[in-house]
């Protein structure tokens, strides 16, 4: 059985957060005194051709109608200006039906919408060719369906499929990046075959983009990137390799990963937490270098552990005042292990904490990545990591971690093989969470007269939400001043440690024209994080400053928070040079313990632009 989704105004989250508007669609009871003050209201109807057997059930926010082949009519009519949307609320059985002039703005007239069914096996695709698409940012649209279309694609092809003989309707419903967007051949009727003849141009439009950068670089733009620690990322091939300082994280898809790496807390100064055989023995033995680390570079090695049945191993756990984890709260941990038996039972303990790893749940002879939860700090103490024996074992280990990836927040996710990272006792690494692309090309246009837009496209990790709790503010992208090494305007989202009373969880624009001024003026707006953003999904966040001095917050184009701070004086971008992925140059002379991490997540995309008056829409 197809479900479909519920008609309902355009827009709906957006509204909530910028005003009480009223919102109107096809459940509004034409009855109710209060539904807009004698507004006129028209039907939404239409006809059903094509449908032989029974059990089609329409859709209109409140209305269920169950229809018939031939007219219809929705019970509850619309506001005019208000939004309506019909859609397929249950398929018929062996029949598939698709709705033609479904969605829109109600006007002065009654709405027709045609419904067309066939058998379920009846059923084409709506595709064609598409050119100029040198960003991301266009969507195409057919009978209310939406196709985001890849930078540099030239064809695309509408998932949504329709019945033999219905009507479909291609129209362009997000340009790309400010460009001018036309469809030919777009609309028709199905005819026993897939539609292959729509043909979208899009040729440069005129653009307040005055620096690009997109993952992996654009040409150019001079980009530096700096990363004080090793790093694990899954490569094209599936696996794991070793990145050494100051390579990027690059997906394909996603972009540069920023972040995750907290430093680990094991061992004492003279051992790294692949060494087990410096680790304290209870009854065990370690074979050091006896084994191939799971990761494809850098010529590390593992060790293999017996521990009979009540043996253990202990190591020493740093205070968590390194300048890493820095807070009081949850602890992270992983290891990998090889086990040459699926059985007994390794348990890990940590300050009243334990961790316990069933071996006759992994994969024998193979190395497996083990998540360890249940610790957490009091912030202040070290103490001892224990793994103790139950039944007699035979492993091989490598990369035993623990370390607070949210500087004391819980994340929600177990930890992952790219939040890997060496002992903060290893001399070679630098324990501050220095992760930050430095575009080194200054950014070449005024904006004294205009104001200035930055936007971001970007995504926390795997599985991390946008709110997640971690302690400092994490940022996506910044802007310095000529020879200066942190920044004077950031779009940043805010951590739990937060001042001047801005919530948890807020994107947050900020402007400091102190280089201008001479003075401490500045001005920040903030906003929610909509409730509707998943973990790990992206999403374009824009912070926007205007000549008069008003700055203001966007989420996907909705307007969430704006401030007027009279006082503040508007610096002008250029020459001055964008930071990405945090919001300082590597050689800031302060990061610790000045409240800032990097972003933990992708950044795909970042822009600057000359602020206009259609700002919801610029600068994508």
């Amino acid at each position: 059985m197809r479900k479909a989704l519920h008609c309902s105004p355009v827009g709906l989250v957006g509204l909530a957060m910028v005003g009480s508007l009223a919102l109107v669609g096809c459940g509004t009871d034409k009855d109710d005194p209060g539904g807009g003050g004698g507004t006129s209201k028209h039907k939404v109807g239409g006809t059903v051709s094509g449908l032989v057997g029974t059990g089609l059930v329409l859709h209109c926010n409140h209305d269920d109608l169950p229809v018939a082949a031939g007219p219809f009519t929705f019970p509850t009519e619309v506001e005019e200006g208000a939004t309506y949307a019909v859609t397929v609320g249950t398929q018929p059985p062996g029949e598939f039906c698709s709705v033609a002039r479904g969605s829109g703005t109600m006007g002065d007239a009654d709405v027709t919408v045609a419904v067309t069914c066939s058998s379920s096996s009846n059923t084409f695709t709506v595709g064609g060719t598409v050119s100029g698409v040198t960003t991301r940012g266009l969507v195409l649209q057919n009978n209310g369906a939406d196709l985001a279309v890849a930078s540099g694609a030239t064809s695309f092809t509408f998932p949504d499929r329709v019945a033999d003989g219905g009507e479909y309707s291609v129209t362009v419903r997000t340009p790309a990046g400010g460009a001018n967007c036309q469809v030919t051949n777009g609309s028709g009727t199905i005819q026993s075959a897939n539609v292959t003849s729509v043909v979208v141009t899009c040729t440069p439009g005129p653009t307040s983009v005055i620096q690009r950068w997109e993952a992996p670089n654009t040409a150019g733009v001079v980009q530096d990137y700096t990363r004080t620690r090793e790093a694990l990322f899954t490569g094209s091939d599936g696996a794991i390799h070793l990145l050494p300082q100051n390579e990027p994280r690059i997906d394909a898809t996603k972009g540069f990963l920023f972040g995750l790496q907290g430093g680990n807390l094991l061992n004492s100064p003279a051992a790294v937490s692949e060494a087990f055989n410096l680790w304290t023995a209870a009854g065990g033995t370690v074979a050091a270098d006896a084994l191939q680390a799971p990761v494809a570079e850098g010529g590390m090695t593992a060790d293999t552990i017996t521990l009979p049945a009540g043996a253990s191993l202990s190591t020493p756990v740093a205070p968590p005042n390194l300048g890493v984890a820095q807070a009081a709260g949850v602890i992270l941990g992983q290891i990998w292990i090889r086990p040459t038996a699926a059985s007994g039972t390794l348990t890990f303990s940590f300050s009243g904490g334990t961790s316990a790893v069933d071996f006759s749940t992994l994969t024998p002879n193979a190395w497996n990545h083990v998540p360890l939860n249940g610790f957490t700090t009091d912030g202040i103490s070290g103490g001892t990591l224990t793994m103790t024996a139950t039944g007699n074992l035979t492993f091989g280990a490598w990369g035993a971690q623990l370390s607070q990836i949210c500087n004391g927040g819980d994340p929600g996710i177990p930890m992952d093989p790219l939040m890997y990272d060496r002992s903060i006792h290893d001399r070679n690494v630098d324990q501050r969470p220095i992760d930050v692309l430095d575009l080194t090309t200054p950014v070449p246009q005024s904006t004294a007269a205009t104001g200035f837009c930055f936007s971001v496209d970007a995504q926390p990790y795997d599985g991390l939400a946008w709110n997640a709790p971690v302690t400092y503010k994490r940022a996506l992208m910044g802007w310095l001043p000529g020879g200066a090494t942190q920044e004077n305007v950031s779009l940043y989202l805010t951590g739990t440690y937060t001042v001047l009373n801005k919530p948890t969880g807020s994107l947050c624009f900020y402007v400091n024209g102190i280089e201008q001024a001479g003075s401490d003026a500045y001005v920040e707006a903030c906003g929610p994080v909509p409730a509707n953003w998943s973990p790990g999904s992206l999403h374009n966040v824009k912070g926007c400053v205007s000549a008069d001095k008003t700055a203001r917050v966007y989420a996907d184009d909705v307007e969430i928070g704006s401030l007027l701070r009279p006082p503040s004086v508007i610096p002008n971008l250029q020459g001055g040079h964008v930071v990405i992925g945090n919001t300082r140059q590597a050689n800031a002379p302060v990061w610790v313990p000045d409240p800032s991490v990097p972003w933990n997540g992708y950044v795909s995309r970042a822009l600057v632009c000359s602020e206009s008056a259609d700002r919801a829409t610029m600068c994508r």
